[in-house]
């Protein structure tokens, strides 16, 4: 059974989020899942800070299930249309492109073509890895990458122009009808395309529908219109598609290519702007026309180009040749050509990795790995650890900490360096064995990747690194957010080797959910779930008796001997289980079930972490500030690790008979119900449990 629940991830990054109105059973901000047939929004949180922006919910209706626990703020930049001169595009005669019966997608042995090898003729250090390249399956002479981590292609075959067209998602291709030179697909979907006689399509429903007009050329924008090069030869007219209508832009050229980053560059040319496109010439100079028409010239000259989400570019060197030209990268926020490893004849680009095209037409991918993105803000490791009079630099060596969360981050380990480099953490990769990332099942094949998990993802791990920098980290991504397959994932955590789980995910709870503790059933090992960030109530897992249910506070610097205060935080979630029997171990009259907290970590976005992550969700990536009870598990899994005393610990009972070594969170609430259960007091209370670390010797 698929239980819809919701998800939360809180996120402050210097912005002020207005309230939206709704009513009913709502989701929070920033949910992935369905949490009711009727979904409305709620207010957004009120997060403090200098730039507005608006509140929003992305939701999809394809899954159900946990999802991980807050809200999310973001920024929602304005796109506006171009100043356009008026003009009527010539429309000839066209027909469909060729509806044709194709054999499976031509196959290519493993190999490592002379095309792709290494080329260092600049010293320049690059502002990205080198390109980590992967054969994937098949040939094609062209590949587009899509906004939602799939790949379309045109085949080598048949023999003419126009091609077959494929398309590449989680490892597997499918062929739809028709025949095309060039592919554009919108950052929502929509597939366009152009054949030998310059006629220009769009595919929806299962078929072509012709949208009239000419091109050599075509891309797609961020905005879901698309830009053509009109039919000549040369350098040619460039034309915007909007709403049903043409207008020709500024620039011309033979080569275009939307852009999907968010932010601004200023170069010695002038100002890149978001919602414009890049134009390569017939002499390979560089071009970005904005979204008002200004042309910006870009110093060196390209073949191909793709365009990042991060703010780089890569191209191809000019001029094209069909051996494969050498891959350059221009971080735009810091300019200059880099060489990369490899060389092609086709390339491009989404959030998540480059692809190219060898000249021997087989189809390679590489993460796509960017600059640190902004500056961080937020608690870093040293604070945290600070808060917590935490043995960080000493303790942890051997224990590992298993992160439970659904989908795939591609950039994981990437993001995760970022975040360890700025701060001075050791090293964690898979090369040294201190970082490992599997499915659900302890294999390598990852499931579809989802850019909300993405961000709780970089969060967990972090948050891991801070307070267990000797730690090595076990991620076990489940191929969905359903409790099955995330219970699956614990079970698979424990069986590799994980000594600590965090689980930063929950939902409201269900009169079927103690089928599902036995998933968090593991004597020896300190299982943790995040309580919730809605406030007063319970959610599940966090209501099984066999994990420890971290609950949230606000951390503040004092002028107090500890130098920190903490007092509830008011979106935590706790009360009184309604299905779960009471453990032992708990004490307190009010709840004759099982209470939720046991104890807690800083979970408030006001007073939030820093965390690293390059994914694009909803417009925010790089450097973010990050809260919810999400923040809260991973901290109290990793406290776990440090005190290296799992294998002799009873589930969440351990820091009963420790109280004296934690901090008592005596004031703040997270509802009215009048009771211990949602207010802060001495001793145990629900929004904080027992209280937060002061060292490890309550765990």
């Amino acid at each position: 059974m698929n239980f819809k629940l919701h998800r939360g991830l809180a996120l402050a990054a210097a912005i002020s989020v207005a309230a939206c109105s709704g009513s009913g059973n709502a989701l929070p901000v920033g949910s992935n899942g369905i949490q009711s047939q009727s979904i409305t929004l709620e207010s957004c949180p009120t997060i403090t800070g200098t730039t507005s922006a608006r509140c929003f919910a992305l939701m999809r209706t394809d899954v159900g299930g946990a999802l991980p626990n807050g809200y999310h703020g973001t920024y929602a930049p304005s796109k506006p249309m171009p100043l356009a001169i008026s003009k009527t595009m010539t429309t000839p005669t066209s027909t469909s492109p060729a509806l044709v019966t194709v054999p499976p997608m031509a196959q290519t042995p493993i190999q490592s073509p002379a095309s792709m090898a290494a080329s260092n003729d600049r010293s320049k250090q690059s502002a990205i890895q080198s390109p980590n390249w992967t054969l994937l399956s098949g040939s094609a002479t062209d590949v587009t990458a899509a906004a939602d981590g799939s790949i379309w292609a045109l085949s080598t075959d048949p023999s003419g122009a126009d091609k077959y067209i494929w398309h590449y998602v989680a490892g597997t291709w499918s062929n739809i009808s028709g025949q095309a030179t060039q592919l554009a697909v919108t950052p929502d979907g929509t597939l366009y395309c152009i054949n030998s006689s310059g006629n220009i399509y769009v595919y929806s429903g299962g078929s072509w529908s012709s949208i009239g007009g000419s091109a050599s050329a075509i891309t797609a924008a961020a905005d879901n219109t698309i830009y053509v090069v009109s039919t000549g030869g040369g350098d040619e007219a460039i034309w915007h598609y909007s709403g049903g209508s043409w207008t020709q832009m500024a620039g011309s050229g033979v080569t275009i290519a939307g852009s999907d980053d968010l932010r601004s560059h200023t170069l010695s040319g002038g100002t890149i702007a978001p919602n414009g496109f890049y134009i390569l010439n017939s002499s390979g100079g560089i071009y970005y026309e904005n979204a008002d028409t200004s042309v910006v010239s870009i110093s060196g000259s390209a073949a191909g180009i793709a365009p990042t989400t991060s703010g780089g570019i890569f191209v191809l060197g000019y001029p094209s040749s069909s051996s494969g030209t050498t891959i350059y990268y221009n971080d735009l926020d810091s300019p200059g050509w880099t060489s990369t490893t490899g060389s092609g004849i086709r390339i491009s680009a989404n959030s998540e990795h480059l692809y190219v095209v060898s000249s021997s037409n087989n189809i390679y991918a590489s993460p796509v790995v960017p600059s640190a993105l902004g500056s961080p803000s937020g608690f870093d490791p040293l604070s945290l650890q600070s808060a917590y009079a935490l043995p960080s630099s000493t303790a942890g060596s051997g224990q590992t900490v298993g992160i439970v969360d659904a989908y795939d981050d591609p950039t994981a380990e990437s993001d995760l360096a970022v975040y360890r480099s700025q701060f001075g953490l050791p090293a964690c990769t898979t090369s040294n064995g201190c970082f490992s990332k599997v499915n659900e099942t302890g294999g390598t094949t990852m499931p579809a990747s989802n850019s909300g998990w993405a961000q709780e993802i970089s969060l967990d791990l972090d948050m891991a690194s801070a307070i267990c920098p000797k730690c090595h980290i076990l991620l076990v991504e489940a191929n969905d957010n359903s409790y099955g397959n995330l219970g699956t994932s614990v079970n698979t955590a424990v069986t590799l080797g994980a000594t600590t789980v965090s689980n930063s995910y929950g939902g409201g709870e269900f009169s079927g959910e103690t089928s599902y503790d036995t998933y968090y059933y593991h004597p020896g090992h300190a299982i943790t779930a995040s309580t919730g960030d809605l406030g007063y109530g319970v959610q599940f897992p966090a209501a099984s008796p066999y994990v420890t249910a971290v609950g949230g506070t606000s951390l503040s610097r004092a002028s107090n001997a500890r130098g920190w205060t903490e007092t509830a935080w008011s979106g935590a979630g706790s009360g009184c289980s309604a299905y779960e029997s009471k453990p032992s171990w708990q004490s307190d009259t009010s709840c004759s079930r099982r209470t939720v907290a046991d104890v807690s970590a800083v979970a408030d976005p006001n007073t939030g972490v820093a965390v690293y992550d390059s994914t694009p969700n909803g417009g925010a990536y790089g450097w973010l500030v990050f809260g919810g009870t999400s923040v809260a598990s991973p901290i109290i899994a990793s406290v776990y690790a440090l005190a290296g005393n799992a294998s002799s610990v009873t589930f969440g009972s351990y820091p009963y008979s420790h109280t004296s070594f934690l901090f008592d969170i005596t004031s703040g609430s997270n509802g009215s119900c009048g009771t211990y259960l949602c207010n802060a007091g001495t001793a145990y209370d629900g929004p904080t449990g027992l209280g937060t670390p002061n060292g490890t010797l309550a765990f």
